[in-house]
């Protein structure tokens, strides 16, 4: 089975340990670190852990402003997770610090 890349796990953790910060809004700490939905592909993660990077993926690039031409802008997720109660942005973090827990297993094994 292919180990994730630990470009998927340095990146995963400046995600995770990012948002730890200061007491500003949940959602305004996951805000700020929108890029690293963009950057993180999902190649870079072993099969079982691209899965679930994936459905994270979905979960944050579904609330995207289309252009003309179809394509979205990039600042989708941002404006996914502005749209999202407290509760969803506190279940996104439990899922990313859950796969980022994972992924620290897969890469120290």
């Amino acid at each position: 089975m292919k180990k994730s890349n630990i470009f998927a796990y340095v990146e995963l953790s400046k995600l995770v340990g990012n948002l730890h910060g200061p007491v500003s809004p949940l959602k305004e700490r996951l805000k700020a670190q929108a890029a690293y939905f963009n950057i993180i592909d999902p190649k870079f993660f072993s099969e079982p852990l691209a899965r679930e990077w994936e459905t994270i993926l979905s979960t944050v690039k579904r609330g995207g402003v289309p252009l003309e031409d179809g394509r979205m802008l990039l600042n989708q997720v941002a404006n996914t997770i502005g749209g999202m109660s407290e509760e969803e942005c506190q279940l996104l973090v439990q899922r990313l610090k859950s796969l980022h827990q994972k992924l620290e297993a897969e890469i120290k094994q």
